[in-house]
Formats: structure tokens, sequence, C-alpha cells
């Protein structure tokens, strides 16, 4: 038994559809399925009643959930503990996200428990003196537009940290689907209505507006705005649909339980997120802290000295 089946399994626990978790885990079906089947052979007992592509947490489950959930968060201490001596920076982080800073949080709230000395201020709307100021340390951005505009404008740095898909969210009070309904034709939903994202900004453009119109129809905005809460808001109450990012999507279940996210089938959604620094010796000790702290919380190499 190791630490990526309990995550795996947890997971499970919270979506209890297989290819919903899959996707949300970025691994296939199958490897979700031996990886619990794995877990299940090694304790002994089912975790999961199955029904089709849907599961059901049984007793067995419910009482090992509970375990594994403090096990978890028990190594987690540990590991925060450990590096906690490493990790001593004092300062103030700027960042400006031209992206959901939701895909920021588990880095920036991992690195401020290790680091409670270290202001992070992320920022969404600023001019174009604040963007290109020296107090701004790091860039956010989705796409490779964005990344390439920053990367020739003013000679910004970027990693790519991971590639996201974008889902659409409705609720049960809208429309009901099937429970082995995981992904959508987005030009199903021509007459639908849709909430999207409001902006002034450079460089943005609206996904709802984007894919809707490659889908073949432009769509019916009722609601637009930069208020994340709001729209999240009208598609829980079942006014209108949206489509998000797919790291905002498990946080947006735990505010309105009663939504689902879908695939999106006619559509290539899926899109890099990056991170761009200036040149290190224009870093101060905090930013540059935080930037190699990232890259190590997704996974990746350190980069090389510019």
């Amino acid at each position: 038994m190791d630490v990526r089946q309990l995550e795996y399994f947890l997971a499970l626990v919270h979506r209890e559809n297989i290819s919903g978790t899959a996707d949300l885990l970025h691994i296939s079906q199958p490897a979700l399925s031996k990886s619990i089947a794995k877990l299940e052979k090694e304790i002994g007992v089912p975790l999961f009643d199955r029904h089709g592509n849907h599961i059901t947490l049984n007793e067995y489950g419910r009482t090992f959930a509970g375990y594994a959930e403090q096990s978890l968060t028990l190594l987690q201490g540990g590991i925060h503990a450990a590096r906690q001596t490493i990790y001593e920076t004092n300062g103030v982080i700027r960042i400006v996200c031209y992206a959901f800073s939701n895909i920021l949080l588990p880095a920036v709230s991992d690195y401020q428990f290790l680091n409670p000395n270290v202001k992070i201020v992320l920022s969404h709307h600023v001019t174009q003196e604040e963007r290109t100021s020296e107090q701004t340390d790091l860039l956010l951005c989705c796409g490779q537009d964005n990344r390439a505009f920053f990367e020739k404008a003013s000679g910004w740095v970027s990693r790519e940290l991971f590639r996201e898909s974008l889902c659409l969210l409705i609720s049960r009070r809208y429309r009901e689907y099937p429970e082995d309904c995981t992904a959508l034709s987005l030009s199903d939903l021509r007459d639908d209505v849709f909430v999207s994202f409001w902006s002034d900004r450079p460089m943005f453009s609206d996904i709802t507006f984007r894919l809707c119109q490659n889908a073949g129809f432009v769509p019916r905005i009722a609601v637009e705005t930069n208020d994340h809460f709001f729209k999240v808001g009208m598609v829980g109450e079942g006014r209108a649909v949206m489509i998000l990012p797919e790291c905002c999507v498990e946080s947006t279940l735990r505010l309105y339980p009663d939504l689902r996210a879908f695939s999106i089938l006619d559509a290539d959604t899926t899109r890099p997120v990056y991170l761009l620094r200036r040149k290190k010796n224009l870093l101060s000790e905090a930013a540059l802290d935080f930037w190699n702290f990232t890259l190590e919380h997704y996974g990746l190499e350190p980069d090389a000295w510019d």
C-alpha cells in the first residue's frame, strides 16, 4: 500500500465516478480501477459497491476512509515539519494572475505554512505600469499566446506547470443527466443560457464565447461578470450553465454539491498553465525561493541560472 493509492481512493470517495475521478487525477480509467482493486486486495474487503461507471462507498469503505484521511493528514504534517527547517524566508512576493489564482492555491498554501513570515500578494487587475514594475515578481497565465507575449515584450522566463482542461458545469436543477454521462457536446447546448467572465484586461479572451463560436453558435449570455462566486451562484441556482477550468471544479463542487462537471466532447479544451518570473538577478530572495518551491511542488526540475 502506498500514498498514491490512498490519494486515488479518497478522490474516488468524493466523486463516486470512475471516469470523472480519473480525469481529475490525470490518469486513465484502467489505471485508477487497477489501483483501487489492488488496494481492496491488500485490505481484504471491497470498499465500493459498483453500479456500472457509478460507484458508492460501502460500510467497509466508510470505515477505511476515515483512517485514510487521518493518515494522509499526519503524513503531510510530518513532511511540512521536516521541510520547515529549510524554508525560513522573509519578505513579500507579488504575483499578477492572468488566469484563475486558484491554480496556485495548493502551492501558496503549502509554502505559506512553511514560511509564515512571507506575505504573498496576488493581483488580477493591474495597470501596464504595475505589471512591468519591478515590484511584480511572478506572472500566472494560460495559453501559448500569453506566454509568448510576455517573454517577447518584457523578457520574462516561463515554465509550464501542468496542462488542464475546461469543463462544463451544470446543476441538476437546470437539467438532469444520467449518472453514467460524464461528457457533453457543446453544440447540443446552443439553446442554453451561459454565464461568462468579463474583463477589460489586455490579452484576455473569453473562453465561453470562443469555444461556443468554434462549435458553430453564438452563446446566449445571461450574466457577464468577473465575480467567480456570482457566476457559480447563478449556475448553482439552476439559472445557467458555465465553462470552468478544471483547477476550479473541486472547490466549486464543495460550494454547490448539486453541480455536475462534464468533459467537452467536440472541442480540444486542453491548455498549458505557465508561471513566469523575471531574470533571477532581479528577483528577491523570497520570490526566487517561492519559484523553486513551486517547481518542486509540481514535480519539475530546477531551471538553469539566467
